[in-house]
């Protein structure tokens, strides 16, 4: 046993290859860029809504699509530095569940007071919920398989939690330049409160699929 140890000691020693090091910064990166190229393919299939170009100089409809993108930003983030033990462990695991849940609060709170304009209401809540829990396995694939595969994350809940957050965002985003809708009841129950629910569901499956 002595001897087998030692050999294997001096194996990694004599190991002089350079390991690539996990860099969240980098992989922020690509997943930011990835992020636009996924949003651009999905509304390629499910098509802009007709009054976009009245909506996109609506400043509440800006400040909600800026409110999304800023989840998706965040959720990224805290996703590519909880791959890492030794990267902020500490400040994102405090920071991570609250933040996304202040977006959420902060934009309905506004859009209560302040919605768009062209308020039409919608009956396709189910699709809508379809539409965004669909969307999101790609992505969500995509990134356990990359986090198991070069990463080490120790908390998995919450990487789990952030990265169903980060993609079902996405498929949410895209379909608030799709369908047709500003109904605030209705963007309440199928296109933000879902994104919650997907990532609860996320936190859970990852302490498996992600478990060293």
């Amino acid at each position: 046993m002595k001897n087998k140890t030692e050999n294997i000691i001096e194996s990694l020693v004599s190991d002089n290859s350079v390991k690539n090091r996990y860099s969240p910064l980098k992989i922020l990166l690509k997943w930011v860029l990835l992020s636009a190229a996924y949003i651009f393919i999905l509304l390629e299939f499910l098509g802009y809504r007709a009054d976009l170009n009245i909506l996109i100089k609506d400043p509440n409809y800006l400040i909600e699509l800026s409110s999304l993108v800023l989840m998706i930003f965040f959720s990224a983030l805290a996703f590519s530095y909880l791959a890492v033990p030794d990267y902020k462990q500490n400040a994102f695991s405090i920071i991570a569940p609250v933040i996304p849940v202040g977006f959420l609060i902060g934009t309905l709170i506004f859009l209560y007071f302040y919605p768009p304009s062209l308020n039409h209401d919608s009956h396709e809540g189910m699709m809508c919920l379809a539409c965004i829990s669909l969307s999101s396995l790609l992505p969500a694939a995509f990134l356990f398989y990359e986090i198991r595969k070069y990463a080490a994350p120790t908390k998995l809940g919450l990487i789990g939690y952030m990265c169903l957050l980060y993609s079902a965002s996405l498929g949410s985003f895209a379909l608030r330049l799709s369908e047709p809708t500003n109904s605030i009841i209705h963007l309440i129950m199928y296109h933000y409160l879902p994104l919650f629910v997907i990532a609860g569901v996320g936190s859970i499956i990852s302490r498996k699929l992600l478990r060293w």
